[in-house]
């Protein structure tokens, strides 16, 4: 699988369809006008799930941007999205978020199309 940087795991079946195990970081700006950091940790074609130090109540609107290298390109990727669902881990390493994308620019939308392409034709996810 060349072109694609941080991928850690295999396909994940839960809710928002086939997800994909990858390792992003990520910054999270919300109302606080803090910026935070986090880790992408699935993709999927509605959005994103995230590890964040946190609980986040669910409906919570928050502007993400992380980078990648896709095709041996950096691009970095900004998107606004909201929690969808929140639960904390058991061994106190944060909260599990997903994040439905709900206002993503079209070239940005397009490159995560690509990716999520490139990884469900990858020889490992099959």
């Amino acid at each position: 699988m060349t072109g694609l940087s941080g991928i850690s795991g295999a396909v994940v079946k839960r809710k928002g369809g086939k997800r994909f195990n990858v390792h992003w970081r990520c910054r999270l700006f919300m109302a606080d006008k803090k910026i935070h950091e986090a880790v992408i940790t699935s993709v999927f074609d509605k959005g994103f799930g995230l590890l964040f130090l946190q609980a986040v109540p669910v409906d919570t609107v928050m502007n993400v941007e992380f980078g990648l290298s896709f095709n041996d390109k950096p691009v970095k990727i900004r998107f606004k999205g909201a929690v969808d669902y929140c639960l904390i881990r058991s061994d106190n390493t944060g909260a599990d978020l997903d994040l439905l994308t709900t206002n993503i620019s079209s070239t940005d939308k397009h490159t995560i199309n690509n990716v999520l392409q490139a990884l469900g034709e990858a020889n490992g996810f099959k």
